[in-house]
């Protein structure tokens, strides 16, 4: 690295007679702290926020990215309340800032923004963006909220490489850029009335100056009383000679304040204003700050600089007498940011980066009221084009540069892009591959929720970067356990319909519909989940379990071989040639306790204690039923080497309505399988007639089709099972009943409650000519009711219900 040169010019006498520039007064811009609506979202061109980043890559979560199907260039994103705002050639994109979905574009521009090298402005409702068209720069205003076209100003001769910047004088919006036209060719800066009361071809500037050479990646810093913007020099981008220039001139008139010249190198960074100071930085690796006086002329004998060794395009972040600037590499200087002292200027420490460093950083304060803590968020100029950091303290003398986020592999590319942090934590930028993205804090692993009893089903699995989900709760659960996976310094708190429920995450099911706030904070960032929870209904034909272990027991805490039940899945399936399971056993619940759960063949299937088929249509009897409803069936082939394909049926609770899933155990190629009709969504239920299906496979090249034959049968439902009794002798209960007279069984069900909702339990009499039957005794059996069924040709309809019994 370049032996540092420091030059410091001390005041003497001349203090006694020169007053420096007090700090400037600047005007509130119409944001909220909610909003990131320009270049730095600081007046002062100054990139420091008390907005939160994520603080690690652990901690950073990638929640979406979208290059809006186009493959030019983006501007880096505004943030305006939840949406986001990106150009790209001759239109402007609004984003929903959650989803990253496309909301709305704008009209067609007069031009195209081109590489996008900054981003556009926000104020009083209006998006402001620079174009060029056949060589001539303009600024363009759109409507935030419609996106429509409001007018475009005249051109100036160039290209849009600079910043756009906007300021108010008494209450009235101007706006600030410069051109650029090449490499010691003149340039122009020009300003534009921001309101134009509805003129929709504004073609008049309120001034436009040209100077001896152009202004790339230049934006202004501008006061009520001056504005300050700088140029290049005469010679390449890394070019050494010593004449561009700092000019100072009065914002509302272009006229000449005082300028400064002869400074070392192109410049290719804004203006930054921290304290009564302006820094600035070239090409040649030199930073400079520079006092003015009152009366807004450069105090020459103030000016101090420090020369860095490599080339400057970051503009300069100042914050609590520590400056932070971008370095790139040139000879046997690497890349790094330096971290100098704000009053001596001289090195603090320095930090190494992946590449050079161009697009601005982003210096978050959010931590330092708590720890003292700030993050340096910056972007490379190299691939992958992904998001780095580093963090610093007063006092600090090292640092390391750390990955933050790195992009898929189609989102890889160069970066120089400026950043945009929202109040949540989230960062948004965009890279070369022409992708905008969001990067938020990840401060959960994962999620459980168990119910005390039953089931409940997500419409969506758990994912960090979800914020909200629905939930559909089985009719016999009364409360749900949150548990969470998160760090030991993330702390959890709820609601639960509005009520604050603190740290406690059981939450008690006390109506049809149920809202849980998880909200999780980690020092200065907070993220809130939302779970809308609804209690299932008597029509509902979900399933709420379907379990397939590598051994044959209902390990819920183990792995499922199939697919995780959603709303949308009706096929499931497990590839039995990956992996090998020693087991069976099928396990099935349905979401509310009252459906009824059947099995029937569709290909491959042994009939229950037999080694015959069974088959396609028929049902295949359960091996046992539990208290909650979970039905035990074993999923036996006929062939060992063979695909064997059932069809589990959900019959409502209310018997209105019929839901059909797929399950498939694949032992074998697709071409040796007999691919299943589609099920359908739920449809009515109709008990008394069932169509069967008679299979047969005709090869055809190297797939299997079914040739299809059905057969109507008319089942007539069996009548109410009377002379229903109950008595309990011992530890027994003894039930006697009437026969029915065309059942083929009889279908007993016992439980706690008069509902049949808790401890419930089911028996089955399989022969009608049977009309007693003794049960175990045991205290959770308070209520009892029975009926019949009919069997025939793989379906079974069932009787309705008896009087219920209480157990005494």
């Amino acid at each position: 690295m370049n032996k540092k040169k420091i030059r410091k010019i001390f005041f003497g006498l001349i203090m006694a007679c020169v007053v420096l520039f007090p700090a400037a007064k600047v005007h509130a811009e119409d944001t909220t702290t909610e909003i990131w609506t320009r270049y730095q979202n600081n007046a002062k061109n100054n990139g420091v926020t008390n907005h939160p980043g994520p603080t690690s890559q652990a901690n950073a979560l990638s929640i979406w990215e979208n290059n809006l199907n186009v493959s030019m260039a983006k501007t880096p994103p505004l943030i305006i309340g939840d949406y986001l705002y990106t150009a790209s050639g001759n239109k402007v994109y609004c984003l929903d800032k959650t989803t990253g979905k496309q909301v709305k574009v704008s009209d067609d521009l007069v031009g195209s923004v081109g590489f996008g090298l900054h981003p556009m402005v926000y104020a009083k409702g209006t998006l402001y963006v620079m174009t060029n068209a056949n060589g001539m720069v303009r600024i363009e205003a759109v409507h935030a909220t419609t996106l429509k076209k409001l007018w475009s100003s005249a051109g100036v001769p160039g290209d849009v490489y600079s910043p756009l910047t906007y300021h108010e004088f008494d209450g009235k919006g101007y706006l600030y850029t410069g051109t650029w036209q090449g490499i010691g060719t003149k340039g122009y800066y020009f300003c534009v009335a921001a309101e134009n009361n509805g003129n929709q071809n504004a073609s008049d500037l309120v001034w436009q100056n040209e100077y001896q050479y152009g202004f790339y990646w230049d934006g202004a810093y501008i006061d009520d009383n001056y504005m300050a913007f700088a140029s290049e020099n005469s010679q390449s981008d890394k070019g050494t000679a010593a004449d561009s220039t700092l000019y100072i001139v009065n914002p509302l008139t272009g006229e000449l304040i005082d300028s400064m010249s002869n400074l070392s190198g192109n410049i290719r960074n804004t203006v930054t204003y921290d304290n009564g100071y302006l820094y600035l930085a070239t090409m040649t690796g030199r930073l400079y700050k520079i006092p003015l006086t009152s009366d807004y002329h450069v105090y020459n004998s103030g000016v101090q600089y420090i020369d860095l060794g490599g080339p400057i395009r970051t503009t300069t972040i100042v914050h609590n007498n520590r400056i932070y600037v971008g370095v790139g590499s040139k000879g046997n200087v690497k890349a790094h940011y330096a971290v100098i002292d704000g009053s001596s200027l001289t090195k603090s420490y320095t930090v190494d980066v992946a590449g050079d460093p161009t697009g601005t950083p982003v210096l978050s304060t959010a931590e330092e009221d708590i720890d003292g803590t700030l993050y340096l968020y910056y972007t490379c100029n190299v691939y992958p084009g992904g998001l780095y950091y580093f963090t610093d303290k007063a006092g600090q003398t090292s640092g390391t540069g750390q990955v933050l986020f790195t992009p898929a592999d189609s989102q890889q590319q160069f970066s120089i892009s400026s950043l945009a942090l929202d109040t949540n934590g989230t960062i948004y930028y965009k890279n070369d591959s022409n992708y905008v993205m969001a990067i938020a804090p990840k401060l959960i692993n994962g999620l459980t929720v168990i119910p005390d009893k039953g089931s409940v089903n997500w419409k969506d699995n758990f994912e960090p970067a979800t914020k909200t989900y629905q939930l559909t709760a089985g009719d016999n659960v009364d409360r749900l356990d949150f548990k969470i996976s998160a760090g030991s310094d993330v702390t959890c708190k709820y609601t639960v319909n509005g009520v604050d429920k603190g740290t406690n995450g059981s939450v008690s099911l006390t109506s049809d519909t149920t809202k849980v706030v998880l909200t999780l904070t980690q020092k200065a960032i907070t993220v809130s989940y939302t779970f809308n929870i609804k209690k299932v209904t008597a029509s509902d034909t979900s399933l709420g379990l379907l379990y397939f272990g590598a051994k044959g027991a209902l390990e819920l805490a183990g792995k499922n071989l199939l697919q995780p039940i959603t709303d949308e899945r009706t096929e499931y399936s497990v590839d039995l040639r990956k992996t090998p399971a020693d087991n069976t056993i099928l396990w099935i619940r349905s979401l509310n306790s009252g459906a009824r759960v059947a099995v029937y063949a569709v290909e491959n299937l042994k009939k229950e204690d037999s080694n015959t088929g069974l088959k396609a249509g028929q049902e295949l009897l359960f091996d046992t039923v539990d208290m909650e409803n979970t039905y035990k069936y074993t999923i036996d082939p006929v062939d060992s080497k063979k695909n064997t394909v059932i069809r589990v049926r959900i019959t409502s609770a209310d018997e209105k309505y019929t839901k059909d899933y797929t399950v498939s155990f694949i032992r074998a190629d697709a071409q040796q399988t007999v691919t299943p009709a589609p099920s359908t969504p739920q449809t009515p239920s109709t008990p008394q007639t069932f169509t069967t299906q008679k299979q047969t496979a005709t090869q055809a090249s190297n797939s299997t089709t079914a040739k299809k034959t059905t057969t109507t049968v008319s089942i007539k439902k069996p009548k109410k099972i009377t002379g229903f009794k109950v008595k309990k002798t011992g530890k027994k209960l003894v039930l006697k009943w009437k026969k029915v007279k065309g059942a083929s069984g009889y279908q007993i069900i016992v439980a706690k409650d008069k509902k049949f909702r808790k401890s419930k339990k089911m028996f089955v009499v399989k022969k009608a000519s049977l009309i007693t039957k003794k049960i175990k005794y045991t205290k959770k059996m308070k209520y009892v009711k029975i009926r019949a069924y009919v069997k025939k040709s793989g379906k079974t309809v069932y009787g309705s219900y008896s009087k219920i019994l209480k157990i005494k």
